[in-house]
């Protein structure tokens, strides 16, 4: 079967693809106790393919190869086996408007007349196959007039699994259905909002004499693939039932105390024992009719051999939630500071559910070129998306492996950029623009970056690149 090539699509080489996938497999390997010697033999592969392949030196067909034998003979999941490939320029993918153009493609939906007519226009934005973001602009194509959300001329989806962040540009219609009924908005350039997995909603526009389109960004969140995975195997009835409720603060902590007693085959008696707490304090505690002090608090995890971070109640959330944030009810401020500004912020929608979710408007209010490391302002371990959704260009600046790499982003262009990837964003031609910007945490953030930052230091370049056996 030919590889289908998608329009538009530039995939950069990754020199690092074939070190990074057989130091996994090594990795892997030595967590099942074998050596290359053992693999060859048990697996039926020369030793000599065995041992180019693990030092990163054998074509991926080879690889590929080791990699189904493993899943087929052993205890381990083809997910943890392959590598992400860098498809990224040194960290940054750049979408230009005519690339994006070569995507299009128009969707339609049933009118009120029973009739099929075209409903939206979508075309790829920036992505990567390091990112969470599945972004797209999305062009609305009906015109409703009314703000009553129960219009037959708007078409709802059933509501997918993905967050999704949007700005508008233009006079675009939100719609959205809970469970208090049918909603509209009227949306303008600038606003923006966040929606909740498997709410339904739409677009449409209110004057088709005018440009009016969003940037959607959706994205999965802590639930990616391997959890979906997990997930898949298991019960929906039980998941259900060992679910946190997050309607307050006091049912989210009883709620995650309950499920760490009964992880730790801790009875109410011995966690009374082990905190000095009586029975009382604890079952209020369980019950979700009392919060401990920070003292307790911490008291009651070293209890459970547990830091006391991970006893602590979120804020509570709604299940089915649509955050709206218009672009003129929101604070600008400078970065990186008031006395030397390169960038005026506005914070778009957002949800405390999602807090390793950050989307911003960014104007640019530096031009010059960025010739030395020094002007690249801007660094976060996040991964970042952006869109120019204002009229003007800016010129995208980052750090190659030879020195400062450029891209002209110009109005309707995207970009991705890697964690860690420093950079910076200057105006063109001296005049202002607005850029959406989303940032989603990645593997540099929450428990996995408690957990990563408890590692010793001198060992980070072998769980980054495993090059040789632990035994």
């Amino acid at each position: 079967m030919k590889n289908l090539q998608i329009p538009g699509a530039r995939r950069m080489e990754d020199p690092s693809f074939a070190k990074r996938q057989g130091g996994l497999l090594l990795r892997v390997a030595g967590d099942i106790k074998r050596n290359p010697e053992f693999l060859a033999s048990e697996l039926n592969l020369p030793l000599p393919m065995v041992k180019s392949i693990l030092a990163g030196e054998a074509p991926q067909d080879k690889a590929n190869m080791l990699i189904e034998k493993m899943v087929s003979t052993y205890p381990v999941s083809r997910l943890a086996l392959e590598v992400v490939r860098d498809d990224t320029d040194e960290g940054v993918i750049v979408k230009h408007v005519e690339e994006s153009k070569t995507t299009s493609r128009v969707f339609q939906r049933k009118d009120k007349d029973g009739n099929l007519t075209p409903y939206y226009e979508y075309r790829d934005a920036a992505m990567s196959d390091l990112g969470p973001f599945r972004p797209e602009w999305i062009k609305e194509l009906r015109k409703v007039t009314s703000e009553d959300g129960n219009d037959p001329d708007i078409a709802y989806n059933t509501g997918h699994f993905m967050h999704q962040l949007t700005l508008y540009v233009g006079p675009v219609n939100l719609h959205w259905k809970d469970d208090s009924g049918s909603h509209t908005l009227f949306m303008n350039t600038g606003d923006s909002n966040y929606g909740t997995p498997y709410v339904p909603h739409s677009f449409t526009t209110r004057d088709t004499s005018k440009e009016a389109y969003i940037m959607a960004v959706t994205f999965s969140g802590k639930l990616g693939p391997a959890v979906q995975q997990e997930l898949s195997l298991l019960p929906p009835e039980e998941v259900n039932h060992a679910l946190l409720g997050l309607s307050t603060k006091k049912e989210a902590f009883g709620n995650l105390l309950r499920i760490k007693t009964q992880d730790s085959f801790m009875t109410t008696d011995v966690l009374c024992k082990l905190t000095g707490f009586d029975k009382y304090k604890i079952q209020n505690f369980l019950t979700g009719k009392a919060l401990p002090s920070t003292e307790e608090l911490e008291t009651l995890a070293c209890a459970l051999g547990m830091n006391a971070r991970d006893l602590y109640p979120p804020t509570p959330v709604k299940q089915k939630e649509v955050v709206v944030e218009r672009a003129d009810s929101n604070t600008k401020w400078a970065y990186p500071s008031e006395q030397e500004s390169h960038y005026e912020i506005r914070r778009l929608a957002g949800s405390t559910k999602m807090a390793e979710a950050k989307a911003f408007s960014l104007s640019p209010t530096k031009t010059g070129d960025v010739t030395d490391k020094i002007g690249l302002d801007i660094v976060s371990p996040m991964h970042t998306f952006g869109y120019n959704y204002g009229n003007e260009p800016v010129v995208l600046y980052w750090q190659g492996a030879q020195g400062i790499k450029k891209a002209l982003i110009e109005p309707g262009a995207s970009f991705y950029i890697k964690p860690l990837t420093t950079h910076a964003i200057r105006q063109a031609d001296a005049a202002t623009t607005e850029l959406m910007v989303v940032r989603i945490g990645g593997t540099l953030s929450g428990d996995s970056y408690f957990e990563l930052s408890s590692l010793p230091r001198d060992q980070m370049e072998r769980l980054l690149r495993e090059t040789g056996l632990w035994y």
